[in-house]
């Protein structure tokens, strides 16, 4: 490890601090490079003023293009957050070795500044026009808008992060990205390491009767959940004993889900301690992560599951294949499968003691080896190291 000599601005659309920003990324980014980069000084909107202007520009977005939605991606935020930030960066009496910002493209195009910027993400906005049924109303125009956005941010960055291959090759084939400041970064399990069972108490897991299966999101049916609770009644008629247990959404009124194995739990706040500790107990209590989702950027739940061990039966879409190796820790069927595949997939598995075993190591492996802050971290010092010429300020003249 480097000394801890550089400081370090993080910039953010969100609170850091709140485990709620992007399901505790953006607080345990936060963390993992003050542990090993240096000092952070933390930089999001707060504040009556900029609340106030927040939402003026929220509806002149709207009045431009009759959505709220992808109001943080449009040209007015990125007006508004560039000067907002540039002001508040001008105003510091620090001198800053690197600006770092996460999911917040936006910020990038007209903030004013020399100092090198690092550019994380899990996606790009061309990636997301036509996978994301909530894009689906963007006309073309509107689509070159924000892309330019994105184009702007990705120019402007002296390195880009992405945690998947899927993501790291839109940057350089859709926006032209030197591949030389483009990194592959898988982010880390959002799990503090004390709670997690210990490497050894991972291969004594068998799969339970009743079979366990988790399965953790906000959209239902973006996440497959019509899917999963189909396949559900199709094991149930081969292995009477397994349960399902849904957090964080619930099918929408009009679809019926008649199935005394599905247990739907609220939403739970990370930032409350006992519902922290529920959240990841039901970590602790399944057997397996099942989730038909029907897309997914990056999916920071899979590396949670792996923490604990879990395999995982998902789809072989957006970025998942970056965690998931199909057949070492978990499955992940083509997006065109069925719940009668799905509930295949999950019945061998539990009706394979050994297989079963073999996941759960790979599982955790795959953890400890790749998929924590501490690797992370790692990474990027290296990366850093490798990279002194970021602070060459004539990249951005």
């Amino acid at each position: 490890m480097i000394s801890k000599k550089d400081r370090i601005a993080y910039l953010s659309l969100r609170d850091p601090m709140d485990l709620r920003s992007n399901s505790g990324l953006q607080y345990y980014m936060n963390q993992t490079i003050e542990r090993y980069c240096g000092t952070v000084d933390l930089y999001y909107p707060k504040g009556l003023c900029i609340i106030y202007l927040t939402k003026v520009f929220m509806k002149l977005h709207k009045w431009k293009t009759g959505r709220y939605t992808l109001f943080y991606n449009g040209k007015l935020a990125a007006l508004l957050f560039g000067i907002y930030f540039t002001i508040y960066l001008a105003r510091s009496r620090n001198k800053y070795d690197y600006i770092f910002i996460s999911r917040g493209s936006g910020i990038i195009p007209y903030l004013v500044t020399k100092i090198p910027i690092i550019y994380c993400s899990d996606t790009t906005f061309s990636l997301m026009y036509g996978y994301y049924k909530s894009f689906s109303w963007i006309t073309y125009r509107q689509f070159l808008s924000f892309d330019k956005v994105e184009q702007a941010a990705i120019r402007r960055s002296k390195l880009l992060f992405y945690p998947t291959c899927w993501a790291a090759n839109s940057a350089i084939r859709d926006y032209k990205a030197d591949k030389s400041k483009v990194f592959i970064l898988p982010s880390g399990a959002n799990i503090p390491k004390e709670i997690l069972p210990s490497e050894e108490e991972i291969p004594k897991r068998k799969c339970s009767s009743p079979v366990n299966l988790l399965f953790i999101g906000k959209d239902w049916q973006g996440k497959g959940g019509e899917i999963a609770s189909n396949a559900l009644k199709l094991i149930k008629k081969k292995m009477c004993a397994t349960t399902l247990t849904v957090i964080g959404c619930k099918p929408p009124q009009g679809e019926i889900v008649e199935d005394s194995g599905i247990e739907f739990i609220d939403f739970l706040d990370k930032n409350q301690a006992s519902s922290y500790r529920k959240f990841y107990s039901y970590f602790m209590k399944a057997d397996l992560f099942f989730m038909p989702t029907r897309y997914e950027t990056y999916g920071l739940v899979f590396a949670e599951s792996f923490a604990f061990g879990l395999p995982i039966i998902s789809t072989a879409t957006g970025g998942v294949s970056t965690i998931v190796d199909n057949g070492v820790n978990g499955v992940l069927l083509p997006y065109e499968a069925g719940a009668q595949e799905y509930a295949d997939a999950i019945i061998a598995i539990a009706n394979d003691e050994e297989k079963y075993k073999q996941m759960t190591v790979a599982a955790r492996k795959k953890y400890d080896e790749v998929l924590n802050w501490d690797v992370w971290g790692r990474r990027l010092v290296e990366i850093l190291k490798q990279h002194n010429e970021i602070k060459d300020e004539s990249a951005f003249k």
